[in-house]
């Protein structure tokens, strides 16, 4: 777990960092979700929607770096996420920069932009040694995929977790199933 708390530390004098420097952002993603949870956690996500310039530069002089080839370069979501940014000095610390044209708050990056509404979660301050952890549009614990661009290999991360986690997962396997059966593409719905 002293890995998770070096991570959790990190990531939070980033997110420190970026805020000073005008920029909105969070941790939010599986990182909050598992300490909601108590289990341990492996990354830490930072959210961030900004309209100021200077994010990459900062980001750049602070030991991160683009991530070009990465699961959110697919059509679908290049139009919500601009970039994805890793921590080079600690392993496990990615900043997933936001198209501000389409969220007008961080929190709409949680509750529209992301694929799972297991990951909606977000880290909202520390109360001495521990952490308020808010959930965004979780409703009960019956996974639901929130958007149709989700990855086959994401699906299969997702049914692990939620079963870990102990939560219906019967919505995934069915949409891997589906998937599977499409020739890897997953079928869209509604």
């Amino acid at each position: 777990m002293s890995n998770s708390i070096d991570l959790l530390n990190a990531a939070v004098i980033v997110v420190n960092l970026l805020r000073v420097s005008g920029h909105e952002c969070v941790i939010a993603g599986g990182a909050a979700r598992d300490i909601a949870h108590s289990v341990p956690f492996r990354d830490v996500d930072i959210i961030v929607r900004t309209e100021k310039t200077g994010l990459y530069e900062l980001l750049d002089s602070i030991g991160f770096k683009c991530y070009e080839d990465n699961e959110y370069q697919n059509e679908e979501a290049c139009g919500r996420i601009r970039s994805v940014w890793k921590y080079q000095q600690l392993k496990g610390i990615d900043v997933i920069v936001y198209n501000q044209d389409n969220f007008a708050t961080v929190d709409e990056c949680i509750e529209f932009g992301f694929d799972c509404n297991m990951s909606q979660y977000k880290l909202e301050h520390q109360l001495y040694d521990s952490w308020l952890v808010r959930a965004l549009h979780i409703g009960d614990e019956a996974v639901k995929i929130l958007r149709d661009d989700v990855s086959i290999k994401r699906l299969e991360r997702l049914i692990e977790i939620a079963n870990n986690l102990g939560w219906d997962s019967t919505e995934l396997q069915q949409r891997v199933t589906e998937a599977k059966e499409r020739e890897g593409k997953i079928p869209t719905f509604g």
